[in-house]
């Protein structure tokens, strides 16, 4: 059992995790939970993108920017709506904090890996999806509560 430190929900919390096959069980508060890695999507194969900046997960068109600069942004929230093969994507900011810049209007076209938006994150959004203090990946903190937290092995 080894010590991390995991954003969860945007909060920071220490809990004691062991991977066991594809999974990875933590315990946090006297509870036993069980994480199991999503499948990865086009947004989640880039581990080396800051927060702070939203990017084309694929070559498309914007048809809708519903963020100005200088307005807050928390995470989750839809910044950016493309139109990429036939279908609408919504981009979501991955940070909480106020639009720094925006780099594309709409009916840009714009191609894989762009920058479209530059983020001001605020003090509790900070961090890179590169530099996490955790070793469970880029990918959002998703987990289950265990029904059996008896067994801690």
């Amino acid at each position: 059992m080894k010590w991390f430190e995991v954003d969860h929900e945007g909060t920071i919390v220490k809990v004691a995790a062991q991977r066991i096959g594809q999974q990875i069980w933590y315990h946090y508060l006297g509870e036993t939970f069980v994480w199991e890695k999503p499948e990865r999507t086009p947004r989640s194969t880039s581990t080396s993108v800051p927060r702070n900046l939203l990017t084309a997960p694929m070559p498309g068109k914007i048809t809708a920017v519903m963020k100005a600069i200088g307005e807050s942004v928390n995470l989750g929230e839809v910044v950016i709506v493309m139109e990429a093969m036939k279908m609408e994507y919504s981009l979501k900011a991955e940070c909480h904090g106020k639009v720094k810049s925006l780099k594309v209007a709409v009916d840009s076209q714009v191609s894989l890996g762009e920058i479209l938006v530059e983020f001001a994150i605020d003090s509790e959004g900070q961090g890179d999806r590169s530099g996490s203090s955790s070793s469970f990946g880029s990918e959002p903190f998703l987990a289950q509560k265990k029904n059996d937290s008896k067994d801690t092995k």
